[in-house]
């Protein structure tokens, strides 16, 4: 057996960069700068999918042993407490399902925590699928696999009239020519927004918010979450009662002042401890960062996490914030770029807040008084802290949005493949994310839909290659390593990220080459000492989908040379046995060089 690879604690560095050529820029990996723990990557899959039991079991296998997707992620879908349907294995009626008005009937979660979870079917419509494929994917995992689970919607009878920032209730509205004109009723009155079902959706409408309720819904997502793990015998390991707070639409949807999510964290931690459940909590999953020129979508997470902050035990009860991946659009990730990963993490001060053009971003900043609006805050404008300071992990729990050819330049393609890989490094680099979980793996539909972007069944498919460079050997556990002037080598088009793996002794590296043109790299490693260093690489451009290239060993001198197609990522993956007694008196950085062929 080969001894694991160890690492020093400071002072391994990997240098891309030239030394010799005027102008270019260097960039170091730092061992000894350790940043998040990798906890996974991951996707969804739709709940309404009829997938057969042998699909289920093909497409879990791909997922887990060819992309090495670590995280499935669920829909808690409120079905689960009524069992209408037999369960033949076949479809069931859409007439049916959408004629059934029982999902208004509540159901009294009111006994012990066992009574509760008996109530609900692990089988039922847009639920048994996701516990098949959990069963399914955890049996096929490589190493750690998880299920988190996210709620679109609370039953009906949970929720009420839909209500604002300030918790007010709000009413229709139609818009005339930039105005919103209220909709009124044939009295002249204002109608209001309430919850409705679409089809088995339960949409829009706010969460009551009483503690009577707030407490029957902790019993709900406790309920759920026990239940699941009984029915498929494997876990969900982290739960979150809310997708996009403030999103109301069409499908499952539920819209929460920040006041009203925090006191129903508490509540929902309250309930999930009374049934006795480990299970941690993430959120808000707020729609993302938003980008330089419209960082509206900073301003809606950094209200929540005003509330998460101010509110008694709602931060001790949050164990990982998170966030969807999309930018100021909220269908694709392009404008989500580092600076606004950074900013998430550290803050917005009045520094930051210039537009591209140079003029004010009113936006950048988070109004604190409940009365503020976008463009005319009431009592002056407030940097605010990120999330860093709360020292909770940050998981991107939802994006998409790139069209599944390689490269594109065309508007709303997100760039391709290459885009969807710089969006993955950006997320990792900037925003310490320790969790990556992309929307859709797979939909039961021949092609591709906009926001579904990798096809399960298409190996070869670009995006499906550009999120296996970093799913397949970042594992779980891994620990990012720094990577001076943030690992974005801009002035060379070289995006690096590097990440440590002390417990399977590896060192993985991923290089993203954004340029049109190829790259030359050294890789001087020889400050390591190690014996027998071997990378396998592996290799994506628009002509090869993850080639594994011929392994590539040190020479004696501890040097490798490699060159970046133009517009490829390149996963490097490192093991060796280090010498015993291994001296690892490490006095300075491995230099490389960076060079552009011209």
């Amino acid at each position: 057996m080969t001894p694991p690879l160890r690492f020093a604690t400071a002072g391994v560095c990997l240098a891309v960069g030239s030394a010799a050529s005027a102008g270019s820029l260097r960039v170091s990996i730092d061992a000894g700068d350790r940043h998040q723990t990798i906890e996974g990557f991951g996707a969804s899959i739709p709940g309404f999918a009829p997938f057969s039991d042998e699909k289920i079991r093909s497409l879990s296998e791909t997922f887990t042993r060819d992309l090495g997707a670590s995280i499935l992620r669920i829909d808690m879908y409120h079905t689960a407490l009524h069992d209408r349907y037999a369960r033949t294995g076949q479809p069931v009626p859409r007439e049916a399902i959408y004629a059934d008005a029982s999902y208004a009937t509540p159901v009294a979660l009111d006994g012990t925590p066992a009574e509760n979870a008996a109530k609900f079917d692990m089988d039922a419509w847009r639920v048994g699928i996701y516990g098949r494929f959990a069963g399914a994917m955890h049996a096929s995992r490589i190493d750690d696999f998880k299920v988190i689970g996210t709620v679109w919607s609370p039953p009906i009878w949970m929720k009420e009239q839909e209500r604002g920032f300030d918790n007010e209730p709000r009413y229709l509205v139609d818009w005339v020519d930039g105005e919103a004109i209220p909709r009124l009723d044939g009295l002249g009155r204002p109608i209001p927004k309430t919850p409705f079902l679409h089809e088995t959706n339960v949409v829009g409408g706010s969460l009551i918010d009483t503690a009577e309720n707030r407490a029957e819904f902790g019993r709900f997502v406790a309920g759920y979450t026990r239940a699941f793990g009984d029915r498929w015998g494997v876990e969900l390991d982290a739960v979150s009662f809310a997708n996009e707070p403030r999103l109301s639409t069409f499908y499952g949807s539920t819209v929460y002042s920040p006041d009203v999510y925090a006191r129903t964290l508490v509540d929902v931690a309250a309930e999930l401890e009374r049934a006795g459940l480990d299970t941690e909590l993430f959120g808000p999953e707020t729609v993302g960062s938003g980008d330089l020129d419209d960082p509206g979508s900073f301003w809606q997470t950094m209200r929540f996490v005003d509330a998460v902050r101010e509110t008694p035990g709602a931060l001790a009860a949050l164990d990982a914030y998170a966030v969807h991946g999309y930018d100021a659009s909220g269908v694709g990730a392009a404008g989500a770029g580092g600076t606004m990963w950074r900013q998430l993490q550290s803050g917005r001060t009045p520094a930051d807040n210039k537009k591209a053009d140079g003029t004010d971003d009113w936006l950048g900043y988070v109004y604190r008084n409940d009365e503020d609006t976008l463009y005319g805050p009431k009592d002056g404008l407030i940097p605010r802290e990120g999330l860093a300071v709360d020292g909770k992990p940050l998981w991107m729990t939802e994006t998409s949005g790139q069209a599944d050819v390689w490269t594109s330049d065309a508007a709303g393609d997100g760039g391709g493949a290459m885009g969807l890989a710089a969006s993955i490094h950006h997320a990792l680099v900037d925003g310490d994310v320790s969790a990556y979980v992309y929307w859709l793996f797979a939909d039961g539909n021949p092609g591709l839909s906009p926001s579904q972007a990798v096809n399960g069944e298409d190996t070869g498919g670009a995006n499906y290659n550009a999120l296996k460079h970093f799913f397949r050997h970042v594992r779980p556990g891994a620990v990012r390593v720094g990577i001076d002037g943030g690992g974005v080598a801009e002035d060379a088009g070289v995006l690096a990220s590097a990440f440590v793996h002390e417990a399977q002794g590896t060192l993985t590296l991923v290089l993203v080459n954004t340029s049109a043109e190829e790259e030359a790299i050294t890789l001087d490693l020889a400050s390591l000492q190690l014996a027998a260093t071997v990378f396998e690489r592996f290799a994506s451009d628009a002509q090869a989908r993850f080639a594994h290239l011929n392994d590539a060993a040190l020479d004696e001198e501890g040097l490798m040379e490699l060159t970046l197609r133009p517009h490829s990522v390149t996963t490097l993956v490192g093991s060796a046995a280090v010498p015993e007694p291994a001296v690892l008196g490490l006095l300075g950085c491995g230099l490389a060089a960076l060079r552009r062929r011209r």
